[in-house]
């Protein structure tokens, strides 16, 4: 019952960015399903397992190859879908925090808060890089693998 609630929350408020960023309102729906499974992902991980940055880089490359893929079918850019759904990845309660303790003045904490803030944010954009340099790789390969097909076929119907 947690994870449909996460799943159905995260999703509203991952459609709800991509309507504020203005995208086309047939990627609004599957930007808001990404978002939703990566946050899925990021709180299986982090409560079952204490592991918030694996959560944060798994989910990331989820959102990443479903970027990848949607932007494949709907023939848009692959930024109208991952920018929205990064936003319920992103460590807003780190920044909150590290303003906080900067304010009071606990320096070391509000370093430590922001060092894990940085550490997050460097997580989900290696992980978005990892997810679509690995799918333009393998777009590449099957469009090498086809061009090779079609020019052997060449070859056997001249002989």
């Amino acid at each position: 019952m947690y994870y449909l609630l996460q799943f159905i929350f995260s999703a509203i408020a991952t459609m709800g960015f991509g309507y504020y960023f203005q995208c086309p309102k047939k990627s609004i729906i599957f930007c808001g399903i990404s978002g939703a499974i990566a946050r899925i992902i990021f709180q299986f991980l982090n409560i079952n397992y204490g592991e918030y940055f694996l959560g944060n880089f798994l989910g990331a490359i989820v959102i990443g190859f479903l970027g990848e893929f949607y932007a494949r079918k709907f023939l848009m850019p692959s930024s109208i879908f991952i920018i929205p759904s990064l936003t319920v990845l992103c460590p807003g309660n780190g920044i909150y925090y590290t303003m906080y303790n900067l304010v009071t003045g606990n320096r070391a904490k509000a370093l430590s808060n922001f060092t894990e803030t940085i550490m997050t944010a460097g997580i989900l954009a290696f992980g978005i890089l990892i997810a679509s340099a690995s799918s333009r790789s393998l777009n590449g390969f099957k469009r090498r693998k086809n061009e090779f097909s079609k020019n052997n076929q060449k070859k056997i119907i001249k002989f």
